[in-house]
């Protein structure tokens, strides 16, 4: 996944700074990805972090005014470090 976002950053000239990453899904796999790239960016001197993270389910877009958050703790971690702008 991150290979990928590295050359669709090479290929379109962009810089890994400015995406604004979706995931589609918050199980196990959604889960990681947004904790890789969460995490990415903790040493600046190694590697940028993305701009941003919007992490969709069944229900829409997980964010933390949503309600049943409680009941996954998984789900109220990507919504305490996902979706900043709202």
């Amino acid at each position: 996944m991150l290979a990928a976002l590295l050359n669709a950053c090479r290929v379109t000239s962009r810089s890994f700074e400015d995406l604004i990453v979706v995931i589609c899904g918050a199980g196990a796999a959604g889960f990681a990805i947004t904790r890789m790239l969460r995490h990415i960016g903790y040493d600046l001197g190694l590697f940028p972090s993305v701009n941003g993270i919007i992490v969709c389910d069944a229900q829409g877009i997980i964010h933390r005014d949503r309600d049943g958050l409680y009941k996954d703790k998984y789900k109220f971690i990507i919504a305490d470090e996902t979706n900043r702008g709202g």
